[in-house]
């Protein structure tokens, strides 16, 4: 997640010189990736050492991520037993002396920021910018990468011990090789559009309560200043004009070109930039200071004195949570930490000001916010509910009927009829007769060739899969597997590398998850009792703060 930021903000390559020096002195201070002063407060024990306080918040904020990649869908019990797996591991790899090294973690470092050839101060001030921007110091990312290297490193030890056995191989290139022969049955959805009682989504309510938990979240009155307003007053001079070029000369380049413009061909696309910085400069200082100090003064109703004085419309938010979008604010994240700095009961905290794109706003608190981390009754989350218990009403139901039918037409073969003349009496959409290897299916796809696949990797011939779900996601379809007959020796042969590496691929997660469980269970785990509070939360919980 952290890589992905700094790819953005890379973009060509320079000297190292510089950033060398500066991040070799920065990995003096890199420790263990995981070791932490024990005279701090603890969250946990694995193996009789303590896991701090500091550790977990920061674990959790790596496996959540940042920005549009966070994974508010992941519940604090999910975060918690991976940050358990993950130190309990850690542990291992500082017995075996398999932490990275700090010429491992310097390369990384080298590599996720693009600097393969080169570095300077300019890039390393917009890698520091970035860093704050996501509220991390380089020492953070830094640790992050130790223990990502260093994972990477017991995991690949792991996985090298699964024994993969010529048996396994031969039956994952019969997958690959051999000619089937199938029907596909198709079967569409016929409670797509039923819908949920009261009672079901009260059921369903009572089931995930803890999935509904709402964090803390605020509402905000605002005022929004145009930044277009402060356009015509803006006068720049040829030295901001030349300073700007400076500066940012090697992102100026000509439309789908790569050369560098020259200053007065890039002045264009330089001015319009410089006076938008100006006006949006002029636009906040005028609400910082002349709006909020009418708004001060004016005591509980200073805020809409102030607006009055401005000319300016109130608008109020509705109540969100510190990472939740608010749409019509074109100031996103700044905009949101703002409002969860008000502070009503402090005269200075009580108002705030925040710079977007297009306009500049001051903001105040409502009479009602902040409302706190609370479980909800279902009246007050009912319209996030009613959509779930929709959708498992529907898939519930189109399941049962998928397993009553699939007994039906199993239970027709072992008749004189086989599935297909079950299927038809069903009115079953039958195809007609399939042939294919899966190792040269791409070359002549038919629809829904891949859950067809899937299905008939395992299957004999008369045999009758489970159902699936077709490409579309609304129906689903049986396969019936009309003959099976090995494929082309040559073949096998020339994909036998290609199925191991399919083994061992679709083992590695497996195995290596297995052994992080047996690891911790074997290091032994015990949790301080607030943290054990929170790990009884339901899965489907999304990370709420207290």
């Amino acid at each position: 997640m952290f890589i992905y930021h700094f790819h953005r903000i890379i973009r060509h390559r320079v000297v190292w010189g510089l950033f060398a020096i500066i991040v070799s002195l920065a990995f003096l201070s890199v420790d263990s990736c995981f070791r932490s002063s024990t005279n701090v407060s603890s969250v946990a024990q694995i193996a009789g050492k303590p896991v701090p306080d500091e550790l977990l918040s920061r674990m959790e904020r790596e496996i959540r991520g940042i920005g549009r990649n966070r994974k508010d869908s992941l519940t604090f019990p999910e975060v918690a037993t991976q940050v358990w797996r993950q130190v309990a591991a850690l542990q291992v790899a500082e017995e075996l002396k398999l932490v990275a090294s700090k010429d491992e973690i310097r390369s990384a470092v080298q590599e996720s920021i693009g600097a393969t050839e080169g570095y300077d101060s300019a890039v390393h001030a917009s890698y520091l910018a970035e860093l704050k921007r996501l509220g991390l110091r380089p020492s953070d990312y830094e640790q992050y990468l130790a223990r990502m290297l260093t994972l990477r490193k017991v995991g690949s030890i792991v996985e090298s011990a699964d024994w993969i056995t010529p048996v396994d191989i031969n039956d994952e290139l019969a997958g690959l090789t051999d000619e089937m022969t199938v029907r596909v049955l198709a079967v569409s959805n016929r409670f797509s559009a039923i819908n949920a009682s009261e009672s079901q989504i009260r059921a369903f309510f009572d089931a995930h309560t803890n999935s509904f938990r709402l964090p803390k979240r605020v509402a905000v009155q605002y005022v929004a200043l145009s930044v277009s307003n402060y356009l015509s007053s803006v006068t720049l001079t040829e030295d901001q004009i030349k300073d700007f070029y400076d500066d940012h000369g090697d992102k100026l380049t000509r439309s789908n070109a790569t050369d560098t413009l020259t200053l007065a061909d890039a002045r264009p696309q330089i001015i319009p930039l410089l006076k938008m910085q100006s006006a949006r400069q002029m636009a906040y200082t005028n609400l910082a200071n002349s709006f909020l100090s009418i708004a001060a003064k004016g005591g509980n109703t200073g805020f809409s004195t102030a607006a009055a004085a401005f000319g300016l419309q109130i608008h109020q938010t509705p109540f969100f949570a510190v990472d939740e979008p608010l749409s019509g604010i074109d100031a996103g994240k700044e905009f949101r930490d703002a409002a969860f700095d008000l502070d009503p009961a402090q005269p200075e905290g009580r108002y705030n000001v925040v710079q977007g794109e297009n306009f500049v706003y001051a903001i105040a608190p409502l009479p009602n916010s902040p409302s706190p981390a609370h479980m909800p009754a279902l009246e007050e989350v009912i319209d996030r509910v009613r959509p779930f218990a929709v959708e498992k009403v529907r898939a519930d139901a189109f399941h049962d009927y998928l397993e009553s039918l699939h007994k039906d037409l199993v239970a027709g073969s072992q008749g004189k009829h086989n599935p297909l003349a079950v299927a038809h009496a069903k009115a079953l959409n039958v195809s007609t007769s399939i042939t294919f290897a899966v190792h040269t299916l791409y070359q002549s796809p038919f629809t829904n060739y891949m859950p067809v696949a899937r299905a008939a990797l395992h299957l004999q011939t008369g045999e009758l899969s489970e159902a699936g779900m077709a490409d579309d996601e609304t129906s689903a379809i049986f396969v019936y597997m009309e003959a099976r007959h090995p494929g082309d020796p040559l073949a096998s042969e020339m994909l036998r590398s290609k199925a191991r590496a399919n083994i061992e691929r679709a083992r590695a997660m497996g195995l290596n998850a297995s052994w992080l469980d047996w690891n911790l269970a074997r290091k032994g785990l015990v949790v301080s009792p607030r943290i054990l509070t929170r790990m009884t939360e339901q899965p489907g919980t999304a990370g709420a703060e207290d």
